[in-house]
């Protein structure tokens, strides 16, 4: 399905039943044992008189019957007498039933030692200050755990979201910006030659005199070096006779700047891990989706001329005619919205087994781009490679019917148009390198798209390039000052009891047959793990290695940029004919995140992610397993979500599952995304989608689940360790949802919000934490939810 076909029914409303409920702790059924109400029921049933007056006897018949027989006159008296004792006997055991429960619920709280110390004192207040305790936690948790950050966190105008990971995430940049201050480039007690590369790219990006004298001249000279356009009178006239497509479409591409109209690169193969592949698939867009470009977005219109407005000021600068570059970046856009239209769905990508079509680079060209095509494959992937690849050479075409596409757009379109498209939208990937009137155009755009009114300071923009040019050489200098080695043992312990804890739950999982369920639970067996940082790092020599084709110009920001992808380009391009490394690590140390690789069965927590509020060793264990516990079992559970399921527990695509676990998955499945798209996001108007964020909704549901687990197991044989923290009136099951959920307390501007429901296949934060924990019971017993409560529906999805 193209993304136009999508696209066709994303107004489509999804209607959500109306279900009445208390929403107030007022409006809902007393739980207490100290009510007064119950204790008063409580006293007169265990006061009432018990004899009844009854005489009982059995028949003497052959079926022993019981008869009850009643002394004339005082039928009516006995009646009420017996009816009155009936219900207090029902209450009695209830409330009996009740303590029972309540005891067996708050059976450690009893002997939970109060915690004064500092470091108990600042753990509470962290956690409080969050923590709008006026909210009922059984209408909306999110609110409850996440309410007061909402109100008192100070949002940067430079932020089109902001939570919990950009928080950590601009502290570790703080932290790297006192390293990059200093002039050192020793570490370990070596002249580390990679961390002199990456502070020398940070200076030149900082050199505003050198970006300002240079001015337009790197723009003119890679515009010149494609081979011209028609948008500006500065580089030179452009000639259709003498432009040729092929030339500019692969220069283009080996900068690495850009890669218009298709993508192309080095993996390793879906099926056969063990060797690497050339992969060819749909390239990206200006904007973050396909369907930003319909007519019935609800942004489209100020998107479109926004882009329209920022792509003629853009060349202006340059020195074209306003009214003329008008029309002409308009007929950019036009026809990259026909690229749009043609573009597959991100649904559909998200599918292993729809995007792997294995074919030779000659059958490519035959079947689906044609002998006529504007496009050459054999030429194209020859010129990338810089030597001659056999045309029977198998490779993998992610979306062969968008390139089928691709060739009958290509044929109808002006080759001006395609010149200008091609250029253009590589050199607009320039502004963050140019003089400060071109970086201030960003904003045109992004004021619509993501909200963001303001750019961050200089210093942290080139920050951000200078760590993403030499990610390890920064991972290496953060981990020496300031990443506490004691954390990844910790951390691998917690992961190794989360492990256990979604094994051991597997013999639960009942549309699972037994087949298939002993081969879940041998891959998760399987999983390996990278935790903080690759070892490698800590040896300044292998740092150094690992760099030594990298080259930065002092001075030279655009040049030294294209030096910079050119080394990355290159470093993929050589891993054709060479076995893949399933040591290689796909986030940097610094970064604040985690990822579950299908390919090579491993989940990878970089140091970033490991530290407070994720995982803190002074935090209560019960917390740490809430916050970095769920995070791991969300990573381990990436292994058995609709994509990563179909993976083995060596990585390579392959079907383990029998037909009958196959159909139990997809029933379950099916029911969270018909949950997930019943939620509106109040201010928007604007549904979940359900379909897209399947994947990552499964990965949180089983996440949770599995990290309680473990949690519940360590509790049990740790019985006398529990801490009760000042202030924080809360049972340690209660501790652990409220680490999960302040994960996720974030602010999202208007405009990003939108954005993001249509680019992004993670759920909007708050549905993140009500998705997940209104399908697990063992959260709302723990907040004593009443059934049919918001944070305890009746209905409840569960696939792990």
């Amino acid at each position: 399905m193209t993304c136009a076909d999508s696209g066709r029914h994303s107004d489509m409303k999804v209607k959500i039943k109306k279900v009445s409920w208390p929403r107030t702790r007022e409006e809902r059924p007393l739980r207490s044992f100290n009510s007064q109400a119950v204790r008063e029921s409580y006293n007169r049933a265990w006061n009432s008189d018990s004899e009844s007056g009854d005489e009982l006897s059995w028949d003497e018949d052959a079926n022993y019957t019981y008869t009850v027989k009643k002394r004339y006159g005082e039928w009516k008296q006995k009646q009420r007498q017996f009816v009155c004792c009936l219900v207090c006997s029902i209450v009695l055991i209830a409330i009996l039933a009740s303590v029972v429960i309540w005891q067996y619920q708050n059976r450690y709280r009893v002997n939970a030692q109060l915690c004064d110390s500092q470091t108990c004192v600042k753990t509470s207040a962290y956690i409080l200050q969050k923590m709008d305790t006026s909210v009922d936690p059984c209408s909306d948790f999110y609110s409850y755990t996440c309410g007061n950050w909402v109100k008192t966190t100070v949002i940067p105008e430079t932020e089109p979201k902001y939570g919990t990971f950009q928080v950590i995430q601009d502290q570790i940049t703080n932290d790297l910006k006192k390293l990059f201050q200093s002039d050192s480039v020793m570490y370990k007690g070596h002249n580390s030659t990679a961390i002199q590369k990456m502070k020398t790219y940070y200076n030149t990006c900082m050199d505003t005199d050198k970006i300002d004298k240079l001015d337009i001249q790197p723009v003119i000279e890679v515009i010149n070096s494609f081979g011209s356009w028609t948008l500006s009178n500065t580089s030179k006239p452009w000639d259709e006779n003498n432009w040729n497509f092929m030339d500019a479409f692969v220069k283009i591409a080996k900068t690495g700047l850009n890669d218009p109209l298709l993508g192309i690169g080095v993996s390793n193969d879906d099926r056969n891990n063990s060797v690497n592949i050339i992969n060819i698939g749909q390239s990206g867009l200006t904007l973050g989706s396909c369907e930003q470009y319909y007519t019935n977005s609800s942004k489209y219109q100020a998107l479109k001329d926004a882009y329209i407005d920022y792509g003629t000021r853009w060349t202006v600068y340059l020195g074209a005619e306003e009214t003329e570059a008008k029309a002409k970046i308009e007929a950019i856009y036009n026809f990259e919205q026909q690229l749009a239209l043609i573009f597959r769905t991100k649904e559909e990508l998200q599918d292993p087994e729809k995007i792997y079509n294995k074919m030779s680079i000659k059958e490519l060209q035959d079947n689906y781009l044609g002998p006529t095509s504007m496009i050459h494959i054999h030429d194209y992937i020859n010129g990338i490679f810089g030597r001659v690849i056999p045309e029977d050479t198998q490779i993998l075409v992610y979306t062969p019917r968008y390139l089928k596409d691709l060739t009958a757009l290509l044929a109808r379109t002006p080759k001006s148009v395609l010149a200008d498209y091609m250029v253009w939208t590589t050199v607009s990937s320039l502004s963050g390198y140019l003089p400060q009137r071109f970086i201030d155009l960003a904003l045109i755009l992004s004021k619509v798209e993501s909200g963001v009114t303001k750019l961050e300071p200089r210093w942290k923009r080139c920050m951000g390039k200078a760590v993403g040019t030499a990610g390890y050489a920064a991972g290496a200098l953060y981990v020496q000052d300031y990443f506490a080695e004691t954390s990844k043992a910790q951390v691998e312990d917690i992961l190794e009891q989360v492990r256990a804890a979604f094994i051991s739950n597997l013999p639960s999982v009942t549309w699972m047959d037994d087949v298939t369920r002993a081969k879940a639970a041998e891959k998760a067996e399987h999983v390996t793990k990278k935790i903080a940082y690759p070892d490698w790092i800590l040896d300044p020599t292998k740092l150094d290695t690992h760099y030594e084709n990298l080259t930065i110009t002092p001075g030279e920001f655009v040049k030294s940029l294209f030096a910079v992808l050119q080394y990355s380009v290159q470093k993929n391009l050589d891993k054709l004919g060479k076995p893949p490394d399933p040591e290689e690590w796909a986030m940097m140390p610094t970064e604040v995140n985690a990822y579950y690789s299908p390919t090579y069965n491993n989940i990878a927590f970089p140091a970033g992610i490991l530290q407070k509020p994720f995982f803190d060793p002074d935090f209560p264990i019960p917390f740490n397993f809430g916050t970095v516990g769920m995070i791991i079992g969300h990573e381990l559970t990436h292994g058995f979500d609709n994509s990563g399921r179909k993976f083995d527990l060596n990585g390579n695509l392959h079907n383990w599952w029998t037909n009958s676990s196959i159909d139990g998955f997809k029933r379950r499945a099916g029911c969270m995304v018909k949950q997930y798209s019943s939620y509106e996001v109040e201010h928007l108007g604007i549904h979940i989608r359900g379909e897209t964020t399947l994947g990552e909704n499964i990965a949180d549901n089983g996440g949770i689940k599995t990290a309680y687990h473990a949690y519940r197991k360590w509790r049990n044989s740790h019985p006398d360790d529990e801490l009760q923290y000042p202030g924080l009136d809360l049972d340690d099951d209660q501790l652990f949802y409220v680490g999960f959920s302040q994960l996720w307390c974030s602010f999202y501007t208007p405009a990003y919000a939108k954005t993001s429901i249509v680019t992004d296949e993670h759920t909007y934060a708050k549905y993140r934490v009500i998705g997940a924990l209104s399908n697990s019971d063992s959260f709302a017993r723990a907040f004593h939810c009443p059934r049919n409560s918001p944070m305890n529906p009746e209905k409840k999805c569960e696939v792990w």
